[in-house]
Formats: structure tokens, sequence, C-alpha cells
């Protein structure tokens, strides 16, 4: 009988990664360049090789389950991997120069990193740069792991970032969206304790 792992595709990896990151089937097939439905059969595939199910769907989105979130470490951290194994042998078949592996959330991907990569180039920068997106704690888990030179994001919890050097960047505002006609939609300030009854 065939273990588990030797049933796994870069696609299921690829698709759950995504689906995870972004809480949205629909999100994740457009990030991806699929359909919706190529992106649940991804998923079901995966749920079915693992024997467990590794989202929870619900009306607020798609979460991820005990069993999704354990996945969640080993899935990001053997893609970036993988990527890591191809981009030496590119180098190696070019001009065997170092390629700089920098983890981005996906909110500094798209407003920071443009500018940040163009500056680099403009001031002759010899290394390659590649960009990986994900959530916080997998960017950094994937830094301590080695698949990642340096990550661009959040603070995380003291106990988190024990060992790391880091250096403080920029502020950033985040805000509670609602849709029109939701209960809260006309407070003036709403406390934390009550978001979570959402």
């Amino acid at each position: 009988m065939l273990r588990p792992e030797s049933r796994l595709k870069i696609r299921h990896l690829t698709c759950f990664l995504e689906v995870a990151n972004r809480r949205s089937f629909g999100a994740a097939a457009e990030a991806l360049a699929i359909t919706q439905p190529a992106v649940s059969k991804a998923i079901a595939e995966l749920e079915a090789i693992l024997g467990v199910a590794v989202f929870e769907r619900s009306r607020r989105g798609v979460f991820l389950t005990g069993y999704g979130e354990a996945f969640q470490r080993y899935a990001g951290a053997s893609l970036t991997a993988l990527r890591q194994g191809v981009d030496s042998v590119s180098q190696a078949q070019t001009r065997g120069g170092h390629t700089l592996a920098v983890g981005a959330l996906p909110t500094t991907a798209a407003r920071i990193m443009p500018a940040a990569v163009q500056r680099a180039k403009a001031e002759g920068m010899g290394a390659t740069l590649r960009i990986v997106t994900g959530p916080n704690e997998v960017l950094l888990a994937e830094l301590r792991q080695g698949g990642l030179d340096l990550v661009v994001g959040r603070l995380a919890e003291p106990r988190q970032m024990q060992t790391l050097a880091f250096e403080y960047l920029y502020s950033e505002e985040i805000v509670f969206a609602v849709q029109p006609g939701h209960p809260l939609l006309g407070a003036a300030t709403v406390e934390l304790g009550v978001l979570a009854g959402y």
C-alpha cells in the first residue's frame, strides 16, 4: 500500500497554501489562475490522502482545522525547499549567482516589495530576488528552518521572535470591514470581545 506522502502532488500543496492564506476557494483559484472546481478537487484529494479534514467551511469563510494548522507548517516548508532546489539548478546553469529568498505578507508583497526590488536593481545588487508570500507564522517558521533569508512581516509575539534579529520598518493600520446592514455597522466603537461573537 502506498504511503500517503507518495500520493501528494505539488498542486495539492499550492492549492492548500493559497486557500489557507486567502481563506477562500474562489480567491485561491484566482491567485493560481485555475478554476474554483480545480481547487476544490485538489483539496478534496488532499483530505482523502491525509484522511482528515484540513479546512472548516462556514458562511464567514474557510478556516484551518487543527489538522490543517499542523499540516500548514510542513507544506509551506516543503514547497519552499522544492523551489530552492529548482532555483539552485537554474543558477548553476546560468551565472552561478546567489538568490536572496525574501518572505513577505501578501499586502507587503503588493505594496512595498516592488519598489524595494527596483531600488535593489538600481543599486546593482548582484543577487537574484525571490519573493515568497504567505502567513506571518509560516514565513517565520521557514526563516528559522533556513528556507528564507529574511522576512518582511508583522512583529510576532516575543516568544516567536526569540533568536531572530529584527528591525522596525513601518506601521500598518488594521481595520475591520463589515457588509452593508451588519449590526456593527453604525457603532462608533467596538470592543474586541464583541467581535468574537461574529
